[in-house]
């Protein structure tokens, strides 16, 4: 079966070949893991983002709510001559 494969399919370098490219499978899916264990517990520093903007948004709407409130309220002008009419 060695003869057949030296023969067939390249020998030494061919097997050379496929050790580096399972070298580099076995790199790339070690980087998908850590890709996916930063997704499943993402950094602090997204967490306090994601804090502020929830902080921020508070703030907009509380500011949002009591401008919509002070400009509900009917405004009248008052002048001293319309009063002596």
């Amino acid at each position: 079966m060695g003869l057949i494969d030296n023969l067939l399919f390249g020998g030494k370098k061919r097997k050379e070949e496929t050790q580096k490219q399972m070298k580099a499978l076995q790199a790339q899916n070690m980087q998908m893991v850590i890709n996916a264990s930063m997704q499943i517990f993402p950094s602090w520093q997204t967490i306090e983002a994601i804090d502020s903007y929830v902080t921020i948004d508070d703030v907009y709407a509380i500011i949002s709510y009591l401008a919509e409130t002070a400009a509900r309220v009917e405004m009248y002008g008052d002048s001293e001559s319309a009063r002596l009419l």
